[in-house]
């Protein structure tokens, strides 16, 4: 009995002191709860969140849950359930818990909590919605879809409904299901402002504004003329939208056009007004309108952040405008956020290159090959092919070698990648490039026509204009601008557009410019050259005209000093080049001047018998190689000319030429010259070329000729030139030349003697539509056995006029 009396006694003073816990948790509880309806929030719900660490009674975490949202935190609730369970919570705090995680964007961890609630209470109208609302937010499609057709069983449906099923078909980005909650308000809600333009522009969006454009008519007083400026810019994207996927020009065409009505009638600080243009500049830039767009562009400059889309046609805008330095810093900056976008890579190697990082671009696309698999599966899942994305970066490494002039590797990468695909007609198009780009265009003729004999008839463009890129670099203009306006009637502007941009520039009206000083020194008492001279040479180029024809106006003047004579000659005419496919014929005549009183006619044909070969023929009446001396003695010459050239490779050319002068005092001099050139050396920014000569020369003794003229004479030299390529910016390059001579000349009774020329230049490049040059040089020549030095200074330009 004692025993049992005791256990009885220690239970109920357990349970005593259980319960007077409790009430002691509870009379805190309360105290804080009473603390947060005096205005102390914060307080009490610190209190009550050291309160729940201590105890972990879930009637304190409801009641920290109900005063935290009292302040709106959701960050707070978050924090406070990372370890909460939804059954330990009342269905006031579930709620609360669900909508602080979809408010801090744990969209699933809230649809998990929304679930809970629906389950424990069926007929609360916001768990539905809030399952609705986390489930498309999480992108779960099906939840989403349970959490709408639950609520349409079970609740009348309001404009709050319709509201929230619009905004989950956002979220899904399901824009058919959009246009069915707006369709659907408006049948329950006829005389709905809101739901009529709604469905309006949600069904302009999908392309089906006939089908509710009878709103317009039925309900006028709901359409400002604002709002028809949005129908207008919702079927101009749509359009916009269309004809990219398609690449369709004309159907882009269309969507500017109508973007342009839309920009024009719209306010310039109405939203509108920059959702139109932003899609204008990218209709134009996808067209390669890129003088339309300028000035578009210019205000984007400054309107950053742009929206995605916008930013990278203003990149695309910048790389088809030769900017590419802009275009880097846009597309660097998006190929950090999308590494994965090959696409987006494959631009910003382009403007690597463009801005002649070359080295940059080629770790750029080595990066990429890893991430790329060489072969996918196809649709089926049973064969394997060839990754398109991987064969892309292969081709751009074999075009990568020919941009930096590396042929042989170019050469190599290409024939491998043909071996493996010998069908594959871009290959074929590839090498066709790169042998242009190596001075071989009838090779390159021939690939593109094997590649254009693997296509279809309407994807032939890009032979057609590699084709006709191949005449273009040889000046074959006979017939090309027909071929070329041929081409533009069957393909887009946008796929013509470098095309037609390099022939416009090769076509376009030239100032050239040629001018030398020089002042000559001699150990000996009698100067053979004159102590002082000077030359120009100028041209002023029509441009090419009449199925290629460039007609010229000359004007050339020599001076020099003898005998304490100065003398002076002049040349000054029209004339012509010709193209005769496959010669091309050059004519000059005009008049002299000064010493030169009396009229002159040359011409020349020049003939590209193949890649390797090319002869050249001229005849010129009263030359403009006559000495001043000989003008001074009253002589002319006509002059007899022709060289051949052999192109052993690319970089190695082999020449012989020979010229017939005869002179009106009696002398005829025959002269010839044979030599070899080549490239020794190169890298990205530096070449080094190399020369070997040999020449002769035989004259008639003319006993009273005041002009040098041995009876015979031989002469070798080397020559080696090395030039330095120096970037300055997207407007501006400089380049410096230094070149070294040195040889032996041999003059019938005189003997021999070493000579040698050494000149360093300048050239300054703009936009390469204008260069100048200038330079300065020390030479010493022998003549008579004399050595004589001249100090010359030289200077060149070249302007070329864009159409």
């Amino acid at each position: 009995m004692k025993t049992a009396a005791f256990v009885v006694y220690t239970l109920a003073l357990l349970l005593s002191s259980a319960v007077s816990a409790k009430s002691s948790i509870d009379e805190k509880r309360e105290g804080f709860v009473v603390q947060a309806k005096n205005g102390n929030i914060s307080s009490a719900a610190r209190g009550l969140t050291t309160l729940y660490d201590q105890t972990k009674d879930p009637l304190v975490l409801n009641d920290l849950i109900a005063i935290l949202s009292w302040q709106e935190n959701s960050k707070a609730i978050v924090d406070a359930c990372q370890s909460c369970q939804p059954r330990g919570l009342s269905p006031e705090s579930v709620e609360i818990v669900a909508k602080a995680f979809r408010n801090e964007g744990y969209y699933q961890t809230s649809a998990k909590y929304y679930r809970y609630l629906t389950q424990r209470s069926p007929n609360n109208r916001d768990a539905w919605l809030g399952l609705a609302l986390s489930s498309a937010e999480a992108n779960n499609l099906a939840s989403a879809k349970e959490g709408l057709r639950e609520y349409r069983q079970r609740f009348p449906l309001d404009a709050h409904f319709y509201q929230n099923w619009i905004y989950v078909s956002q979220a899904l980005d399901d824009h058919v299901g959009e246009m069915f909650a707006w369709q659907s308000w408006l049948t329950a809600e006829p005389n709905n402002k809101t739901a009529g333009v709604g469905l309006y522009t949600s069904a302009v969006q999908l392309g089906a504004s006939p089908a509710v454009k009878s709103l317009l008519t039925q309900h006028p007083e709901w359409f400002t003329s604002a709002d028809n400026l949005w129908f207008d810019y919702y079927e101009a994207s749509t359009l916009l939208r269309d004809g990219i996927k398609a690449k369709s020009a004309p159907t882009i065409k269309r969507s500017t056009a109508l973007l342009q009505q839309v920009i024009d009638k719209a306010p310039a600080d109405h939203p509108l007004y920059k959702s139109a243009s932003l899609d204008y500049f990218y209709a134009l830039v996808t067209l390669k309108d890129y003088k339309t767009a300028s000035p578009l562009a210019e205000q984007l400059e400054k309107e950053q952040p742009l929206p995605r889309y916008a930013q990278e046609a203003l990149g695309d805008y910048y790389l088809g405008t030769m900017q590419p330095s802009k275009a880097e810093s846009i597309f660097s900056a998006i190929h950090q956020e999308e590494p994965k976008n090959l696409p987006v890579t494959i631009k910003l190697y382009y403007a690597y290159m463009d801005t002649e990082q070359y080295d940059k671009a080629k770790a750029l696309i080595d990066s990429e090959k890893p991430n790329i698999p060489k072969n996918r599966w196809d649709f089926t899942g049973s064969t394997q092919k060839v990754n398109d994305e991987y064969q892309t970066l292969m081709q751009l490494e074999a075009l990568h070698y020919a941009w930096r002039g590396d042929f042989p590797q170019a050469t190599e990468t290409i024939d491998k990648l043909i071996s493996n695909a010998p069908g594959n007609p871009y290959l074929l198009a590839i090498k066709g490039d790169i042998e242009r780009w190596k001075g071989n265009t009838f090779a390159s003729e021939r690939y593109f026509e094997q590649a254009s004999q693997l296509l279809s008839p309407q994807d032939r463009g890009i032979t057609d204009r590699g084709k006709l890129m191949a005449k273009l670099e040889r000046k074959d203009w006979r017939g090309l601008q027909k071929n070329l306006d041929n081409l533009n009637n069957l393909y887009p502007a946008s796929d013509q557009y470098i095309i037609n941009n390099d022939v416009k520039k090769a076509a376009a009206p030239t100032w050239t410019g040629e001018y030398r000083r020089g002042e000559t020194d001699s150990n000996g008492n009698v100067l053979v050259q004159a102590s002082k001279d000077w030359t120009y040479d100028t041209h002023l180029y029509t441009g090419r005209v009449l199925d290629g024809y460039n007609f010229f106006f000359r004007d050339q003047m020599s001076f020099g000093e003898f005998e304490e004579n100065n003398l002076y000659a002049r040349y000054s005419g029209i004339g012509a080049e010709i193209p005769l496919s496959p010669v091309t014929l050059l004519v000059e005549t005009g008049v002299g001047g000064h010493l030169n009183d009396k009229a002159y006619f040359w011409t020349t044909a020049d003939y590209l018998i193949n890649d390797q070969w090319f002869i050249s023929g001229s005849y010129k009446y009263n030359s403009d190689n006559t000495p001043l001396r000989a003008l001074f003695d009253g002589a002319n010459v006509d002059d007899f000319d022709t060289y051949l050239i052999y192109r052993i490779k690319s970089e190695i050319n082999l020449g012989l030429s020979g010229k017939y002068s005869d002179f009106t005092d009696g002398n005829e001099r025959f002269t010839y010259l044979t030599w070899i050139e080549g490239q020794l050396y190169r890298t990205d920014s530096y070449t080094v070329r190399g020369s070997a000569s040999y020449g002769a020369s035989f004259n008639e003794e003319i006993e009273t000729a005041s002009y040098f003229n041995p009876k015979s004479d031989h002469s070798g030299s080397l020559i080696l030139t090395q030039d330095y390529h120096y970037r300055i910016n997207d407007s501006w390059g400089f380049d410096q030349n230094l070149k070294t001579g040195i040889g032996s000349y041999w003059q019938e009774d005189f003997g021999s003697d070493y000579n040698w020329d050494v000149s360093y230049a300048q050239k300054w490049i703009w936009q390469k539509q204008v260069n100048f040059s200038y330079g300065i040089g020390r030479s010493k020549g022998v003549y008579d056995g004399e050595g004589e030095y001249s100090t010359y200074l030289f200077a060149n330009f070249n302007v070329r006029f864009p159409q």
